[in-house]
């Protein structure tokens, strides 16, 4: 469903330019889920600017399931939705839920705009009475579920999940990726997901890379992230680093 390949990127420095992420390959299935681990700065979050085509690659390709993703038509973004990493800021503290969930429609030129709202709503647990509710009004893992249901609501194949539980209480992590796997087995989402925390990614991803300055330095099946499993220096210091093992986040298995 989505292949990078050979993917490079760098900013305009003031002497010159500042490569952010050399030579980056991998591929999803469709209905699989990739994880990328790594330190701040590492260049996860530029990778997702990358496949949702907020920035332009210097190099490398991306394909959506075979197509060049080069222009981003519109057709190709309905394709490709992003779940950013803090709900406080993601929704304008200005407008109703309703007016954010109903804002990709109306640019897509969908209709029945109230009564695809209370259904992407309620595919994320909260009912129709937090259509006229503001940010302000929710709790975080509430914001978070509107900010799935945002992405969710034109039908996306692929979703790009920036740390989506950082902001979060353990216990509301729990529900979050609990919510993010039935989504993804109920519409068969490939999703492409960022973090730092290796129990997210273990509990999430079918295979994870590695990122270290900017370069995949490994790359590790499931089993392999909660086992601790690992050949590269930089993978075994991350390893070590973090404590791999889901029993805090209380998900379902």
């Amino acid at each position: 469903m989505l292949e990078v390949s050979r993917l490079s990127f760098s900013y305009a420095g003031r002497h010159g330019p500042v490569p952010i992420l050399k030579d980056i390959s991998f591929s999803v299935p469709r209905g699989g889920a990739y994880g990328v681990i790594g330190e701040s700065g590492s260049g996860k979050s530029t990778l997702l600017r990358l496949l949702s085509g907020l920035a332009r690659p210097v190099e490398g390709q991306i394909l959506v399931d075979g197509a060049p993703a080069v222009r981003w038509s519109g057709k190709m973004r309905r394709r490709v939705q992003f779940v950013m990493q803090d709900p406080y800021a993601s929704l304008h503290p200005l407008k109703t839920i309703n007016s954010a969930l109903g804002e990709p429609l109306r640019i897509h030129g969908e209709r029945d705009i109230p009564a695809r709202v209370e259904k992407a709503l309620a595919q994320v647990g909260l009912d129709a009475s937090f259509r006229f509710r503001f940010p302000h009004q929710l709790s975080g893992g509430q914001r978070q579920r509107v900010a799935i249901a945002r992405a969710l609501i034109i039908n996306p194949e692929i979703v790009l999940l920036d740390e989506p539980t950082s902001a979060l209480d353990v216990s509301v992590q729990a529900e979050v990726l609990n919510l993010l796997k039935d989504l993804q087995e109920e519409r068969q989402l490939t999703f492409v997901l960022v973090s730092h925390d290796l129990a997210v990614v273990a509990h999430m991803c079918d295979r994870a890379s590695v990122l270290h300055s900017g370069s995949i330095v490994e790359t590790l099946e499931a089993r392999d992230l909660r086992a601790g499993n690992c050949s590269h220096p930089y993978s075994k210091e991350l390893m070590a680093s973090a404590r791999v093992g889901l029993p805090a986040l209380e998900v379902e298995q």
